[in-house]
This record gives C-alpha cells, sequence and structure tokens, in this order.
C-alpha cells in the first residue's frame, strides 16, 4: 500500500459519498420527494394539534347520527355510538405515531445488537448470534408478532414490544450482511493494525459505512409499524 497512510485508510471512503444534507435536498427537489415530504410534515402536524383542537367533538356521543356512512358532514361515517370516525382518526394519529416510532426504535435496537453482535463478540458467539438470526427470520413476521403477543399480553406495552420484535430479525440479518461485508476491507484492517479495538472499529469504521441501507430499513419498519 504505498503511498497510503494508515490513517487514510482507516477513514475509510467516506470522503467520496456527498454530504448528507446534499443529498436530501436533491431528493426534496424531485416531485416525488417533495409530495412524499409534505405528506409526512402534514401527518406529523397533524398528530400534534389534532387531540388539542378535536378532541372533545371526537368523542362526542350521537345517538341520532348512529352508525351513518359517508357524507359531508361526516366524511367517513360514524360509529355506534354516532361518534366522527374522521375526527376521532385524527385525534388518534398521535399516539399511532407515538407508538408506532417506539416499536421502530425497539426493532432498530434489537436488530443492531443481534447484527453487529458477530463483530464484536468473536467467532464462536458471534455464531450463535447468525443461528438465532436464522431461526428468527424463518418465522413470519406476523407469527413472531403473535408469539411476542402472548407473551407479553395485550395492551398498549404488549402491541409495542410485539411489533418492535417482531421486526428485529429483518433489520438484524442486513446489519449481520452489511458489517461481514464492510469489516473485511482495508481502511477497517489497517484500523485494527493502528490498535483498535473491536468496539471502535464497529462505532467509527463500519457503522457510519453502511448507515444508509439500515437507515432505508428503518424507514420501512416504521410504515409497517405505523400502519400494520
Amino acid at each position: 500500500m504505498t503511498g497510503i497512510s494508515t490513517e487514510r485508510l482507516a477513514t475509510g471512503p467516506r470522503h467520496e459519498r456527498p454530504r448528507a444534507a446534499g443529498r436530501w435536498a436533491a431528493v426534496l427537489r424531485t416531485p416525488l420527494g417533495l409530495g412524499a415530504g409534505l405528506l409526512v410534515a402534514l401527518v406529523l402536524v397533524l398528530a400534534v394539534i389534532a387531540p388539542m383542537l378535536w378532541s372533545e367533538p371526537a368523542n362526542a356521543d350521537n345517538v341520532g347520527d348512529m352508525l351513518q356512512g359517508l357524507s359531508a358532514e361526516h366524511w367517513l361515517g360514524t360509529d355506534n355510538l354516532g361518534r366522527d370516525l374522521f375526527l376521532r382518526v385524527l385525534v388518534a394519529s398521535r399516539l399511532s405515531v407515538t407508538l408506532a416510532l417506539l416499536a421502530t426504535a425497539i426493532a432498530v435496537v434489537a436488530g443492531l445488537l443481534l447484527g453487529t453482535a458477530p463483530a464484536l463478540l468473536g467467532r464462536r458467539l458471534g455464531r450463535l448470534a447468525v443461528a438465532v438470526v436464522n431461526i428468527a427470520v424463518a418465522f413470519p413476521g406476523l407469527l413472531l408478532a403473535l408469539f411476542f403477543a402472548v407473551i407479553f399480553g395485550t395492551g398498549t406495552t404488549g402491541a409495542v414490544l410485539a411489533i418492535g420484535l417482531a421486526g428485529a430479525p429483518t433489520f438484524a440479518r442486513l446489519a449481520q450482511t452489511l458489517v461481514a461485508e464492510v469489516i473485511e476491507r482495508d481502511y477497517v484492517a489497517a484500523a485494527r493494525i493502528a490498535g483498535a479495538g473491536r468496539f471502535r472499529v464497529l462505532v467509527r469504521h463500519v457503522l457510519p459505512n453502511i448507515g444508509e441501507p439500515l437507515v432505508v430499513t428503518g424507514k420501512s419498519t416504521l410504515a409497517r409499524a405505523r400502519w400494520g
């Protein structure tokens, strides 16, 4: 490796990538990216303000309007107590978004722990982590969610834990594949030669170079948790 210092190798190829801010700006300049960004912003704004504005009318019973269909007055109809379903959906959006974020956080953290375990724990324990992920991935996500729901019980907490842990194996498999690919590169070997430990190599040289696909998968997990 003539002419290339160990320090330069250890930094990896991150300097060749455009800055994240520039990539986001490029995405938002496209019609699809701009539309998606505005839609996400609208959902987040409604999640914040809807409970403050429409909680009382959303919970108001109206026996005379029970089980009404779609109309100009009730955009999604009414339930068996005459409550407006559209307003109830808006008011519930804050709780729905919050629970989806919590479930996604659980999936990401658990997936990262399992996915990076082979790089941290060594060969023997790493093989055990790989085997656990392989077994978990073999089961459908819905079946895993039902399994964890039985363990944690019904209710909000049980649902969040079940959805989050059910999404962890897919995230872990992707993380394992990416880590195994990056950890064999020259700049990682140079970091090890320079005396960096396993944890430092993982945090400073591996994770920054596999962040993009993990972020994309995290967004997909958030979408499934939000609507699933």
